[in-house]
């Protein structure tokens, strides 16, 4: 399981990065950040918070990365640092609620 974890944590994590640099659709994009929370959150449930700062963290990044011109977007660049992708994390937080409390009624269900 550990293997499968950091696969898809890193995938997921640049699916959701090349998303939030190719479309200014931020919500499509906190949708992702939700579903990719959840998926780590069901897959480790102790790592709870590793799964939420790496499902958080591509969207600030990739706005941090913008700013300073080192990449591309279809939004125009801000002067100042995008501290408001840091609202990336509360999608993140709930997706990996969401997956943890899915695998803890599933593992419940299964022993009853």
């Amino acid at each position: 399981m550990y293997r499968i974890y950091w696969v898809t944590a890193l995938a997921g994590a640049l699916f959701v990065g090349w998303a939030h640099d190719h479309t200014d659709e931020l919500p499509i994009v906190l949708g992702f950040v939700l579903m990719l929370g959840a998926g780590l959150g069901a897959l480790e449930p102790r790592r709870f918070a590793l799964s939420w700062a790496i499902a958080g963290a591509p969207v600030p990044v990739v706005e941090t990365v913008v700013r300073y011109g080192w990449m591309n977007a279809p939004w125009p660049r801000s002067e100042a640092l995008p501290l408001v992708a840091l609202v990336a994390y509360a999608p993140a937080a709930i997706g990996v609620a969401v997956g943890v409390a899915t695998r803890a009624f599933l593992r419940s269900a299964r022993v009853a």
